[in-house]
């Protein structure tokens, strides 16, 4: 669990579109310790199987070499053509458990746009061993004007319902 707060935005975000699409009410509850190995939240239903949500960003490190200055950072890339490479190593990590997690695809810093996910072959994610995968962006302004701002969306990868 990366960002506590961020997770419990992404769950609810999750969490309403399941509303949406098939009527059912969840509740957002997040592990007393965070490093928590089994999820990173959980969405409790009466009536309704437990959902275990596992939280991942398909990002990754790159050094940056500034020639002016001569000094050099590391800058993330969160291309959504990282998302295969992302739900195979988590595949590998958690093995036979993902079976009963919900893979949520999402970023911390930055967003996804409804775009990148026209970008991914949903047919690469078939034998996925995750029950479910899905890419979830909250509501973001673009612009401190908040003349542009982008809806929360989800996109299903691979459907666990």
């Amino acid at each position: 669990m990366e960002n506590p707060s961020n997770n419990k935005i992404i769950s609810e975000v999750f969490a309403r579109y399941i509303r949406t699409k098939i009527g059912w009410e969840y509740n957002v509850i997040l592990p007393k310790q965070t490093n928590e190995p089994k999820f990173d939240a959980l969405l409790v239903s009466e009536g309704h199987e437990n959902l275990l949500l596992q939280l991942k960003q398909p990002i990754i490190f790159q050094s940056v070499e500034y020639i002016l200055s001569k000094s050099t950072a590391k800058v993330f890339d969160g291309s959504p053509i990282l998302i295969k490479e992302t739900v195979k190593k988590a595949e590998e990590k958690y093995k036979e458990r993902a079976k009963d997690l919900i893979l949520i695809l999402h970023l911390d810093e930055g967003y996804f746009i409804p775009s990148d996910y026209s970008q991914i072959d949903r047919n690469d994610f078939i034998c996925s061993t995750f029950k479910g995968i899905y890419m979830v962006s909250p509501e973001c302004e673009f612009w401190k004007d908040g003349k542009e701002i982008q809806k929360e969306f989800v996109c299903e990868i691979k459907n666990a319902f």
